[in-house]
């Protein structure tokens, strides 16, 4: 999440923010009509409403560059850590729990006796529910989440290659 953060600050006039905020805020929007449409008497079936309500939830706790962050932030996990992502459905698991994460409705803590400390837990929801989510979430950030990953990766590639050249500068003065 530094990492994003520090893209967005080396970056603060580029468009490509207030897009994705411009984009999430659209998604909670759709998520309200979805709300209001179900409060109306259409029905739908529970795992889209589960969804609908997921993205309405974070909306409200989590302001739309803290979850631009945080989705960015998966995807360059992603690239850098693709060990730690079983399968793509791994991935999109992951996904839901960090998007889900970001509104306090969905964990909670206990206190663990062994260790003395209180732990924090996060519930899951439905695979259905969150098959719908990650295709909310992929439609909305997933492009952008792609380039991003990208963009880091040359950096880190040419910081790798300069020190490199470097090295060999180093070694051939001898």
């Amino acid at each position: 999440m530094e990492r994003v953060t520090a893209r967005i600050e080396k970056n603060p006039s580029n468009p490509t923010w207030s897009i994705l905020c411009d984009r999430w805020d659209a998604l909670i929007a759709s998520a309200q009509a979805a709300d209001a449409e179900y409060q109306s008497g259409v029905a739908f079936s529970r795992n889209e409403r589960e969804a609908w309500s997921n993205i309405e939830k974070v909306g409200n706790s989590a302001n739309a560059i803290q979850v631009v962050t945080a989705m960015l932030a998966m995807y360059l996990m992603r690239n850098d850590c693709p060990h730690q992502f079983k399968s793509e459905e791994g991935f999109d698991r992951q996904l839901v729990r960090r998007l889900r994460a970001l509104a306090p409705h969905y964990s909670g803590e206990y206190y663990d006796l062994h260790t003395g400390k209180t732990k924090r837990v996060y519930r899951d929801t439905r695979p259905r529910t969150a098959v719908i989510l990650t295709k909310l979430i992929k439609d909305t950030f997933g492009a952008a989440g792609l380039v991003v990953a990208r963009l880091e990766q040359q950096e880190i590639n040419k910081r790798q290659n300069d020190q490199k050249a470097l090295q060999e500068a180093l070694h051939a003065l001898a």
